[in-house]
């Protein structure tokens, strides 16, 4: 009877231990998934408003570079400022930032400067590397022709990555999200809903 008791005492200890470790999994399993819900609706809210502070903001013909300012940069003359600057006003109101073989250097050509002098000013005046001033403009032209191009929005990540000068779709969204916050994807998803 001692024995059959012990055993019956072991066995309960034994479930009771089990019972415990399962109930501390539970819990460690239930707390990982409301911290991800959270972090969910967190993300999703986040998302929300940058969507619908991009639907109320409008680049729409942008001056670049043509901001009023009476400083310039250093070791540059004026005239070679003012030159390169409506040079870039009319690369990019002729949309020639959508040419994916754009560069420093071919456009520091095409505008007949340097391309040490391109630099500095883009820098000075957009606080951006050349790169992140193309990827910029190739950006906002996307927003805009989304918001307003049905057709546009058919197409797949990938074709409009290609569309407007980026050579895949991967640097596309890493470009788009940097910008803005949102992937293409869900920007693309959630405009065509507001739209309907």
């Amino acid at each position: 009877l001692i024995a059959e008791k012990e055993f019956l005492i072991n066995d309960l200890k034994k479930q009771n231990e089990y019972s415990n470790s399962n109930l501390k999994i539970f819990r460690t399993v239930s707390v990982v998934f409301i911290i991800m819900f959270l972090y969910y609706l967190r993300r999703n809210l986040i998302y929300r408003k940058r969507f619908n502070s991009l639907l109320s903001s409008s680049n729409h013909n942008k001056k670049i570079l043509l901001k009023n300012t009476t400083t310039m940069p250093i070791g540059i003359s004026s005239n070679i400022v003012d030159k390169i600057r409506n040079d870039l006003q009319d690369f990019v109101l002729n949309k020639e930032f959508l040419d994916n073989s754009i560069t420093l250097n071919h456009l520091s050509r095409k505008m007949e400067t340097n391309s040490n002098y391109l630099s500095r000013i883009i820098n000075f005046y957009e606080k951006k590397n050349f790169s992140n001033y193309i990827n910029d403009l190739r950006i906002d032209y996307t927003i805009e022709k989304l918001k307003i191009n049905k057709q546009f929005r058919m197409y797949s990540v990938n074709g409009i990555a290609y569309e407007v000068g980026f050579n895949n779709a991967q640097s596309f969204s890493k470009a788009f999200y940097k910008r803005v916050g949102l992937y293409p994807s869900y920007f693309i998803k959630k405009i065509e809903k507001y739209n309907t």
